[in-house]
């Protein structure tokens, strides 16, 4: 009773741009919103070619976006909050991965975001993605990571690849942490459309190295971390609804 969630009212009023709700070990409450400074602009994509018989999809029309993320606290079970400074890491629009926050045993906060880098990155929506930590339960935000970085374009590409954006991340009883991230190449074509592709870190998500596991079909995730020491994920295994679980007991 009384609680309220940062913005002009109840839930429905700020629907949209709260991104992530989580509870703290020492009673805080966070939630990240999204501050969007520019609506998406642009147009379509153009077919820039074709390879293989499959037509490639090109840089999107005059593509542009701003956004930043807001991390909200509230030491009193949500009846008033306290605001971080706005964030983006090194991003030329940032917001969250996934709606919940990860809480290590050292008291670290951290958030996974996504966004473009560049301008080129930008116009064709070539996304990475990383983690951004607090280190004071989630006052103040820095200390960013990349996960999963595009690559610049090469010779014989149209533009950077592939795109990166969706991500959970979980931590493991053995403090590793793992990334299951969709990946997806924008022109496409006979590489096919995507992969969910993975990544440990065993320093909090200051560094990472991909496992070479991944999963095809571009998708949406989320990890579980099972009491025997297993992972499950959920992701869209096939179509644009269908659900799948995998298990690994291997990281």
């Amino acid at each position: 009773p009384g609680a309220t969630l940062p913005g002009d009212g109840p839930v429905a009023a700020v629907r949209g741009t709260l991104a992530a709700l989580g509870g703290l070990r020492n009673g805080r409450w966070l939630t990240a919103t999204i501050k969007v400074n520019q609506q998406w602009r642009g147009g379509g994509y153009n077919v820039i070619g074709v390879d293989g018989g499959y037509p490639l999809n090109g840089s999107l029309n005059n593509q542009s976006y701003d956004a930043e993320i807001i991390v909200h606290h509230s030491d009193d079970e949500g009846k008033t909050w306290q605001a971080s400074k706005p964030f983006k890491g090194p991003f030329l629009w940032a917001i969250p991965t996934v709606s919940h926050f990860i809480e290590s045993d050292d008291g670290t906060i951290a958030l996974p975001i996504f966004g473009c880098v560049t301008q080129e990155e930008m116009r064709s929506y070539s996304s990475s993605n990383g983690v951004i930590r607090s280190h004071d339960h989630g006052r103040t935000w820095g200390d960013f990571s990349f996960v999963f970085r595009t690559k610049p374009k090469v010779s014989g590409e149209k533009q950077p690849e592939p795109r990166y954006s969706e991500m959970d991340i979980i931590e493991l009883a053995n403090g590793h942490w793992v990334a299951f991230s969709r990946n997806e190449r924008i022109a496409a074509g006979p590489q096919g459309q995507g992969v969910t592709s993975v990544a440990v870190s065993i320093d909090q998500g200051r560094t990472w190295t991909q496992t070479g596991g991944s999963l095809v079909g571009v998708s949406q995730q989320k990890g579980v971390a099972l009491p025997d020491g297993g992972i499950a994920l959920t992701y869209r295994s096939h179509s644009w609804q269908q659900p799948g679980v995998a298990i690994s007991y291997d990281e």
